[in-house]
């Protein structure tokens, strides 16, 4: 290995952030599991080059705040709930592809006694890892309430942060939203 380079390691990670959830909302955007800087900071999406929060500012045209707690806020007034689909797992830094062995959080609850009337699953991962909590639970969803999303990291193709108005995923986002 080159001097200054690490070979990540496969940790065992737990989810601490919390469902953001009240009776109001319809839908509920799932992502697989939360990145290195989510669990840091204590909440979703806190990489600066992942794009949901900026997705959420065009779509609404208004201004997305700082503060976590007003972040839940914002949510919830746009009738979002927001979760992952994972409560823990095995998994090597912020890499979807490196989840494994997961253990699901209890979606079931949510999507039983809400008025949730579409999932977006952020990415491909938590699409699939949702479809698998489903299979595993018995759950038969209707064609068309869960939706499989373009991934809102900043790494992925498709994404201008400069621009995101005139990126396809950008729209997809919007007309899902």
């Amino acid at each position: 290995m080159a001097k200054g380079q690490s070979k990540a390691k496969r940790v065992w990670a737990v989810n601490t952030l919390p469902l953001v959830y009240d009776e109001n909302c319809e839908i509920l955007i799932l992502g697989s599991f939360p990145g290195e800087d989510s669990r840091k900071y204590g909440f979703y999406y806190c990489n600066p080059n992942n794009l949901f929060w900026d997705i959420l500012r065009e779509k609404y045209h208004d201004d997305v705040p700082w503060c976590i707690c007003q972040r839940r806020d914002y949510l919830l007034r746009h009738r979002i709930a927001l979760w992952d689909v994972c409560a823990c797992c095995s998994i090597i830094d912020s890499q979807d592809s490196k989840i494994e062995n997961p253990v699901y959080n209890h979606l079931c609850c949510v999507l039983k006694h809400s008025k949730i009337k579409k999932v977006l699953c952020n990415g491909s991962k938590a699409f699939d890892l949702f479809n698998d909590m489903c299979k595993q639970n018995g759950i038969l969803c209707q064609s068309g309430f869960v939706e499989k999303m373009p991934s809102t990291s900043g790494r992925r193709k498709g994404w201008n942060k400069n621009n995101l108005k005139n990126c396809p995923n950008y729209h997809i986002w919007e007309t899902a939203l």
